[in-house]
């Protein structure tokens, strides 16, 4: 091969290199942390009964992954006449209550891969079917919930053998709800409101909730289309919608309950919500819930926690339930001294703040959480039914942001959008001592 001292490349071929290289290499570190989340379909009809139904399909669902019926319900503990009846009648409703069968309902559906849940919100309820999607099992899943909801069994015998239906927090719940959004949220008097539940009630309230059905959410892919349509018929047969409630307005008034003694047993807090528009602001609070929860078991100071974010219309709120540890096993610094206005949570809400360096590492572990979690059927019947209620407007929306809102998700964001969500000054709590 003859030399040459002729270059290789031109001097105008390498000065464009050193232009592309580095533009290329930005490019790529632009777009190396955009991840392309789940973007699911929308269809929509109406049962025969009236009833709206939302479905979510996507071309990655296949009959593998199960599908997800979930059925809302315009009425809640905010509506119940009886402290938690609404809450015991789906417990009730759980039970043996198939005719002519002494089996619980989940037990019935657990050899076809299938089961079922409840969700009592402030105005909202639920009840939440996980059902395996390959036609064997889903077909039979389906006809024993068209044998069982439009007219189930409430059994004597097993109401007589019932637990205590009184939930040990609904009383300071209560207390916190009258606080943050007004003393008459229940129209009934306290007397009738703390009354033990009776059979009646419950077959009232069952009637109640059928008349009050929001919705109908489906999440994944149905084989038959036509055959769900017909199915859901049968399953609402008697059911019908309603219109949601109207709005409740908040109330500024303190709720502060402290027993004699300096111990702190429990306490329990509350702060109300504004609606949620955005993605951004659900992530918000996803985070805030990861802290404080870090926060409360900082000390070790803490037997159990409770947290619940409740989004439904008109009632948006958050409240949550602290078991304290006994004296001997926490710090000199975790209770604080005994005052008429001493309230638990709010030196702990204050110190809730991360630093960047943290709430960086944290997103990504989200980010990544959430788009392994986005391709779930189960993680959009969440989103569609406690995130935006069901409502086909927001879901939408939500669908068409929520990636955007989680690829910039960003320190700044976090801290404006907490501002807006959590308001210190309109914090309720109740604290039991001794």
């Amino acid at each position: 091969m003859p030399k040459t001292k002729k270059p290789l490349f031109s001097r105008p071929f390498l000065s464009a290199l050193m232009i592309i290289i580095p533009a290329m290499v930005l490019l790529l570190n632009l777009t190396a942390n955009e991840k392309h989340y789940v973007m699911p379909e929308i269809k929509t009809w109406t049962t025969a009964s009236g009833v709206p139904v939302i479905w979510l399909v996507h071309d990655e669902w296949t009959a593998r992954d199960t599908i997800e019926i979930r059925i809302l319900f315009n009425h809640g503990y905010s509506n119940d006449s009886k402290l938690s009846l609404t809450e015991f009648t789906f417990d009730f409703l759980l039970k043996d209550t198939l005719p002519l069968s002494t089996t619980y309902i989940n037990d019935r559906l657990k050899p076809l891969a299938a089961s079922v849940s409840y969700k009592v919100q402030s105005n909202k309820s639920e009840l939440a079917f996980s059902i395996d999607g390959r036609p064997s099992l889903l077909n039979p899943s389906i006809e024993l919930l068209s044998a069982w909801l439009p007219e189930p069994s409430f059994k004597l015998r097993t109401f007589a053998n019932r637990e205590n239906a009184l939930k040990s927090s609904s009383p300071q719940k209560q207390q916190l709800l009258n606080a943050t959004f007004g003393a008459d949220v229940n129209n009934t008097s306290k007397t009738q409101f703390y009354d033990p539940i009776q059979m009646d009630d419950i077959h009232q309230t069952y009637q109640i909730l059928q008349q009050h059905i929001d919705k109908i959410v489906v999440v994944g892919a149905l084989p038959d289309v036509n055959s769900i349509k017909q199915n859901l018929n049968s399953i609402t047969h008697g059911f019908s919608a309603s219109l949601i409630t109207s709005p409740v307005v908040q109330v500024q008034t303190k709720s502060l309950q402290t027993n004699e003694g300096r111990n702190l047993l429990e306490s329990y807090g509350g702060l109300p919500l504004p609606t949620l528009n955005q993605p951004k602001e659900w992530f918000t609070l996803q985070f805030w819930a990861t802290y404080f929860l870090q926060e409360v078991n900082k000390e070790n100071n803490a037997n159990h926690v409770e947290l619940r974010i409740e989004v439904a219309q008109p009632l948006p709120w958050i409240w949550w339930r602290i078991q304290h540890a006994p004296p001997i096993l926490q710090s000199p610094q975790t209770n604080p001294p005994l005052d008429d206005g001493t309230v638990y949570s709010k030196p702990l809400l204050d110190n809730m703040i991360p630093n960047a360096d943290e709430f960086e590492t944290t997103v990504e572990l989200f980010q990544e959480r959430m788009l392994q979690q986005s391709k779930q059927t189960i993680w959009w019947a969440n989103i569609a039914t406690q995130v935006t209620q069901g409502n086909t407007r927001q879901l939408e929306s939500w669908i068409n942001n929520y990636t955007h809102d989680l690829n910039n998700f960003s320190y700044k964001i976090y801290q404006q959008e907490l501002v807006n969500l959590i308001k210190l000054n309109q914090l309720h709590e109740v604290q039991i001592r001794q």
